[in-house]
């Protein structure tokens, strides 16, 4: 086994080269997507930014623990109580109120002449230059 170049080493060449890439990509994207799903917070730019956040409005880090730790408790003790509304009965079909009635045919075109005329308002206004604060 003669190689010349790395590419024909890797299989760049060969014909079942190009589908052994696209599946190590493949492979190498999914790994990638599934670890920032648990970034640790020393690398985590969303935590950098609530960190500067907190810094310059003068949260003290022991009152964020403090607020996710009662977030997290309130998420807790709610696991174990029933959906809300899950005493009622289910809805039937026939409760439901009919459709209501639309506009009629003289209430649309004037709603579709009062839109058109508004329009054609506001085009004067789009034709004037409007100057800047300091621009004379």
């Amino acid at each position: 086994m003669n190689f010349q170049t790395t590419r024909e080493l890797f299989g760049i060449f060969m014909p079942h080269g190009r589908f052994l890439r696209k599946v190590l990509g493949s492979i190498g994207i999914v790994i990638v997507l599934a670890g920032c799903s648990s970034l640790p917070d020393a690398i985590n730019p969303l935590e950098w930014y609530e960190a500067a956040k907190n810094a310059i409005i003068g949260k003290k880090t022991e009152e964020v623990t403090t607020s996710r730790q009662s977030s997290t408790s309130e998420l807790v003790a709610d696991r174990g109580k029933a959906a809300p509304g899950s005493d009622k009965p289910f809805p039937s079909l026939g409760s439901v109120p009919e459709r209501s009635v639309g506009p009629n045919g003289n209430k649309r075109k004037r709603i579709a002449e009062s839109l058109i005329s508004e329009r054609e308002d506001t085009r004067q206004y789009s034709s004037k230059i409007i100057q800047r604060q300091n621009e004379y």
